[in-house]
């Protein structure tokens, strides 16, 4: 599947339910560091959905093909790609099984790895306490400036009558930013100033010469 230039990701591995569910990302292939997985790829990359009721599975484990984390303050993703690029949607599909206490995430913030205070965009999700089918939720980055980066740091906020946030798959839109294009324009506008300032500088000696030349002539 198309990673859009997705290299790995970073997040808490998920939690157990019971004695017999676990909503853990069992195919993660980099490390787990004291229950934060680090350096690797795995289900929310692998192209399968949940189902809308997460015991409905065609694996053994109850579960398998949701990652989730029971209720705290927030939970953290972070996602590392190949070069600078320009994001313009993220999508993450949910699970909304109110019916287990599992709602959508309330609000989500996204942010730029390296300038977290002065990079963000902050999103609220309606809540739904209909219909119960898990959904892809789309949020757009495109309403206001360009958001360039090579790193996303995602943070899920919990509904407040949620005791479960469950997500299968995660999906991004964006486009490589060529960089040595980006640096040949920067010089060529820096050189273009460094000129203009010259040629004022050029034409301020010219007009104190001229002055003096006329000064001298009628003193």
């Amino acid at each position: 599947m198309n990673l859009d230039g997705l290299i790995s990701y970073s997040i808490p591995q998920g939690d157990k339910r019971g004695y017999n569910t676990q909503f853990y990302d069992e195919i993660y292939d980099g490390e787990n560091e004291n229950g934060i997985l680090k350096n690797g790829l795995g289900q929310l990359t692998d192209g399968i959905l949940g189902e809308n009721d997460y015991r409905l599975t065609d694996n053994i484990q109850i579960g398998y093909d949701w990652i989730g984390w029971k209720k705290r303050l927030n939970i953290n993703l972070i996602f590392y790609f190949d070069t600078i690029r320009n994001f313009t949607s993220i999508r993450i599909h949910t699970s909304n099984f109110f019916l287990h206490d599992i709602y959508l995430f309330h609000s989500i913030i996204i942010q730029n790895c390296e300038n977290l205070n002065n990079y963000q965009r902050n999103f609220l999700i309606p809540t739904d306490y209909i219909n119960i089918t898990s959904r892809f939720i789309q949020i757009s980055l495109t309403d206001n400036q360009t958001f360039l980066s090579n790193c996303l740091n995602i943070t899920l906020n919990f509904n407040n009558r949620s005791k479960w946030i469950l997500i299968s798959e995660i999906e991004f839109d964006s486009i490589p930013i060529n960089l040595s294009n980006q640096i040949s324009i920067i010089h060529y506008w820096h050189w273009l100033v460094f000129g203009f300032i010259l040629l004022i500088i050029l034409f301020i000696f010219i007009y104190i010469h001229l002055f003096q030349i006329y000064y001298q002539h009628n003193k």
